[in-house]
């Protein structure tokens, strides 16, 4: 549960969820927040036995602190795994070993952040936007 920040899940919910990873959940994950959702997918992903796990804007419903814990589980799993992020949230990805920046549909950038953050405007401006920590750049 760790792995996606669901660690000490049963003890923050009030009612229904107090029977950690027993806990039924109901069809489509009725009783879950979107967040808790996100986070139980996540998890589930991350620990099946595959070589390559696409996360397709998986910290969209996450905040910054679980998106953090998830970051570095993905940090971890890289070694074992091919692992593909999809996001829009710049911060999940600038510690990835390449990134590819698309912009309507074409191919205009590739590299490491550091790399892509020098190089290239439009992904200076998002990580400028997004008021990433300049100690990543």
């Amino acid at each position: 549960m760790h792995i996606a920040g669901l660690n000490g899940w049963s003890t923050r919910q009030k009612g229904n969820l107090y029977e950690k990873i027993l806990s039924v959940v109901g069809e489509s994950g009725k009783f879950l927040s979107g967040g808790q959702a996100q986070r139980l997918q996540i998890a589930r992903a991350l620990l099946r036995d595959t070589p390559l796990i696409i996360l397709d804007e998986a910290t969209s419903n996450l905040d910054s602190q679980t998106e953090t814990v998830i970051s570095q589980t993905i940090q971890q799993l890289k070694t074992y795994k091919t692992i593909i992020v999809i996001a829009h949230r710049l911060s999940t990805i600038t510690e990835a070993e390449k990134i590819y920046f698309i912009e309507d549909g074409q191919l205009t950038g590739e590299g490491m952040h550091r790399e892509l953050y020098q190089t290239h405007a439009l992904y200076r401006q998002y990580i400028d936007q997004q008021a990433i920590e300049t100690t990543k750049k």
